[in-house]
Formats: structure tokens, C-alpha cells, sequence
């Protein structure tokens, strides 16, 4: 904007000493229309045009005008390849800014990179036991899981700008809706969701409203076997699990961390992402670089 609003005021300043009768380069001096040897069409429109234009069309000087022109093409040309693509962000705000101190202290002193998702689209079938074995990421899953080729691109700092491990919402629903574990409960009345501070539904009757009802005695666990659920268990306890708010007992809740992260229809689940963090970026290089290779993990 600054840039087209000078280039104006200067065209309308040139138009000005134009009509002033004044020098194009020398504009202190004015002249008349007896010395105006080209129609007061300025010094430098007669120059062009009396010895500049001679001399581009002259047939001796032509090819070596032409000659000159290539090598600078060439050389051109040759130095494409070391041009870095991209614009630094400081060059498009104006010097007083108050963003220039924000991408100088963000280059300086910021320590974590951008994040990134890796989605897994919709049409994965979550309950059954080969998806979740490409999906998960602890024991018993997949060497090339998902997970696992991004915690091993996290370790490998010369190649991957993958600065984490994904936060993976599947390992966490396994940990939580283990019988091992105190998050995963339902009521024994209605088998609605218990959660891990013993809150009971509009459904339970409390006899003694001033005393809170044991949550053992009035839950059960969600699975009666360690296994990782499947088919219908799966499908009914992840909307639980996404519902629950993290505390002291179950710090797994997923509804902090994971209640965006999944697509859930009246149908089916649906899309799902899994999220990390690039190493810091600093340069239009470094985010080049960062999205060149998120693509790379391109897996689902």
C-alpha cells in the first residue's frame, strides 16, 4: 500500500514539473518552448530517442547488445536453483510494527514448532482389530502403525522434522476403559456413564441426599476382561471416554485433549486426527521444509 501510494504521488509530481516547464533531472531549471528541442517532452525522452534508440538498432551494435543481454539471461538462469523460495515476514510490515518484535522474538527465542495432524479420513472401521492395530501404537500393535513411524521420525532429528510422538487418543482409550483402571465405570441402574468423582444421573433415586453414595457400590467396570474393547463395547464407551473431564482419579479423561479429535455420527465414527509438533521453524525455508516432510507420513 505504501509502495502504489508513492509511485502515485510521484507521478503526479512529475506531471506537475511537466507542465511547469522544468527539467525531468535538473527540475530547479525551467526552460521555454524556443529551447524545447523535443516538443517539452524532457531530457531524457530526447536522449532515448536522438541516441539511445540509434543505438539499438544500429546493425554493428546489435549483436553484441543481444550477446550482452544472453549472458545476463544465463547467469540468471544459473543462479535460480540457490533462490529461496518464500518471503521473510518482517519485510511485509511496515519498520514501526509492532509485529516485527514478535517474529524477532519468535525466531530468537521460541522453542516449539508449529503443529501438525495427521488425519486418518473417514471410512476406517475403529472397532475392528486390524485398524487399531495400525492406529495404536502400544504393545501388541503394528511395528508400522501410524504412531509408531511418527515416534520413529521423532527420534531421527537429522531427517524428520517430527519433534514428538503423536498424542495418540486410541492408546489412552485403551488405558481408560481397562478394568485396571478407576476411570471407566457405569450405574448399575441404567448403565449410563459413572464418572470418576461418583456423580450420580437424574435416573439413580438417592435415598440420603446429604450423604454421596459409594461410587463402588453404585458402579460397575465397563469390561469384565483386560482386552482391548471391539464391535459394539468399542463403539458405546468412546463417546465416554470423549465426554470425560480429566481429574486426580483419571487423569485419562479424554475430553481435555480429545474432544475435537474425533468425528462421531449418530452412524458410525468417523474421521480422526492425531497431533504433534514440528521442531521450531524460523524461516520460510524451516516451514517449507516442515510441510514437505508432515506429507511425508502420508499413511491413511
Amino acid at each position: 500500500m505504501v509502495k502504489v501510494t508513492v509511485f502515485i504521488a510521484i507521478l503526479a509530481l512529475d506531471e506537475r514539473r511537466r507542465k511547469s516547464k522544468r527539467l525531468d533531472i535538473f527540475c530547479c531549471i525551467s526552460y521555454n518552448n524556443a529551447k524545447d528541442p523535443e516538443n517539452d517532452e524532457g531530457l531524457l525522452y530526447h536522449m532515448t530517442k536522438r541516441y539511445f534508440s540509434r543505438l539499438l538498432l544500429n546493425s554493428i551494435a546489435r549483436p553484441f547488445i543481444i550477446i550482452v543481454f544472453s549472458l545476463i539471461a544465463a547467469f540468471s538462469l544459473a543462479s535460480l536453483p540457490k533462490l529461496h523460495i518464500g518471503l521473510e515476514q518482517k519485510l511485509s510490515m511496515p519498520e514501526d510494527s509492532y509485529l516485527i518484535d514478535y517474529f524477532e522474538t519468535m525466531a530468537s527465542s521460541l522453542e516449539v514448532g508449529a503443529p501438525v495432524y495427521f488425519v486418518v479420513k473417514d471410512g476406517s472401521n475403529y472397532n475392528q482389530r486390524d485398524v487399531q492395530k495400525a492406529l495404536c501404537g502400544g504393545a501388541g500393535c503394528n511395528d508400522d502403525s501410524l504412531p509408531s513411524l511418527i515416534s520413529d521420525a521423532a527420534q531421527i532429528p537429522s531427517f524428520s522434522t517430527i519433534a514428538t510422538p503423536a498424542m495418540n487418543w486410541m492408546d489412552d482409550y485403551f488405558d481408560w476403559v481397562s478394568p485396571n483402571s478407576p476411570c471407566c465405570r457405569v450405574f448399575n441402574a441404567n448403565g449410563t456413564f459413572c464418572d470418576s468423582k461418583g456423580k450420580t444421573s437424574h435416573a439413580i433415586s438417592v435415598i440420603n441426599l446429604f450423604q454421596v453414595p459409594d461410587r463402588e457400590n453404585i458402579c460397575t467396570q465397563c469390561l469384565s476382561e483386560n482386552k482391548r474393547p471391539t464391535g459394539d463395547s468399542f463403539d458405546r464407551f468412546l463417546p465416554m471416554f470423549l465426554g470425560d473431564i480429566p481429574s486426580e482419579t483419571c487423569p485419562r479423561g479424554g475430553s481435555a485433549a480429545y474432544s475435537s479429535a474425533i468425528n462421531i455420527t449418530d452412524e458410525h465414527v468417523g474421521a480422526s486426527y492425531f497431533m504433534t509438533y514440528h521442531t521450531p521453524g524460523r524461516t520460510s525455508d524451516d516451514f517449507i521444509k516442515c510441510i514437505t516432510n508432515g506429507r511425508y507420513f502420508n499413511y491413511i
